[in-house]
C-alpha cells in the first residue's frame, strides 16, 4: 500500500524486517525539486549498507488508536475511519528513509528523478522495485528485511508507546518535522534534517511517498481487525 503524508493514516517508502527491523525510501513526488551537485557514487557501497544495519531503532509493542484519531482534528480522509484498536508485538526501525547512496549500492543504480544527492531519499520506485531491493539486501547482509504493514508504520509514526499525541510524527508544527511545498526551497532535502519524533525516527511527516506491505482496499478500516 501507498500512502501520503503528513497525516499517520498517509505514508513514505518503507523497509521493514522479518527479525523486525524497518527501513525507509521514499519517493519525491513535487516536480518543482532541483538536482542537487553531490555524487551517490562517492559513497562506499560497505559503509552504505553498514549504515542501513547501524541505524536500526527498536520499538517497544503496544497497542494503540488506528485511524483518523482526535488530535488530527478532522484533517483526514474517509477511508482513515472507523478509528480501531490495533496490538502489535516489538520490532525495529530505522531512524532514516533509505538514501539513494543506500540504494545504488545494493541495486547499482539510481532511479531518483532528482539524483545526484547520496544523502537524500530514493524516489521513483515502485512496489516491485522495492521488492527486488529487498531480496538483494537480504542476501549481501543475511537479514529478512521486508515492508512493514500500515499499522506497524502508524504506530511508529505516532512515537509508540511513548505518543505524546502530536498531530504530526513528533509535534504539532509540522514546519519543525517535515518538509512540505511552502518550506523545502525548491530542492531535494537530505535525510534527517529535521527534528525526529519521540522514538527518534525522522521524516515521518511530510515529504515524500512510501510502501507499505499491505495491498490496497478502500474499505481496509472498517475491515481491518
Amino acid at each position: 500500500m501507498e500512502k501520503k503524508k503528513p497525516n499517520y493514516g498517509q505514508v513514505l517508502l518503507a523497509i521493514v524486517s522479518i527479525v523486525l527491523i524497518f527501513l525507509w525510501f521514499k519517493g519525491y513526488d513535487n516536480g518543482k525539486a532541483n538536482r542537487s551537485s553531490s555524487s551517490s557514487s562517492s559513497i562506499d557501497p560497505a559503509k552504505a549498507i553498514q549504515q542501513i544495519e547501524r541505524n536500526m531503532q527498536s520499538v517497544q509493542g503496544g497497542s494503540f488508536m488506528m485511524g483518523c484519531t482526535s488530535e488530527q482534528g478532522g484533517d483526514c480522509q474517509d477511508r482513515e475511519k472507523p478509528v480501531h484498536r490495533i496490538e502489535l508485538s516489538s520490532f525495529g526501525i530505522s531512524k532514516y528513509e533509505v538514501t539513494q547512496a543506500q540504494w545504488e549500492a545494493v541495486m547499482g543504480s539510481n532511479p531518483s528523478e532528482f539524483n545526484g544527492c547520496a544523502n537524500c531519499p530514493v524516489e521513483r520506485v515502485s512496489w516491485n522495485d522495492v521488492q527486488d531491493f529487498i531480496r538483494k539486501l537480504n542476501r549481501m547482509t543475511g537479514k529478512n528485511y521486508r515492508l512493514p504493514t500500515e499499522a506497524e508504520w502508524e504506530y511508529a509514526a505516532r512515537g509508540g508507546s511513548g505518543s505524546r499525541g502530536y498531530k504530526y510524527s513528533g509535534s504539532n508544527d509540522l514546519s519543525s518535522v517535515g518538509w512540505y511545498e511552502e518550506n523545502f526551497g525548491n530542492k531535494m532535502r537530505q535525510v534527517g534534517s529535521k527534528s525526529p519524533n519521540e522514538l527518534g525516527l525522522y521524516d515521518m511527516s511530510g515529504g515524500v511517498n512510501e510502501w507499505c506491505s499491505d495491498s490496497y482496499a478502500e474499505d481496509y478500516y472498517s475491515k481491518s481487525p
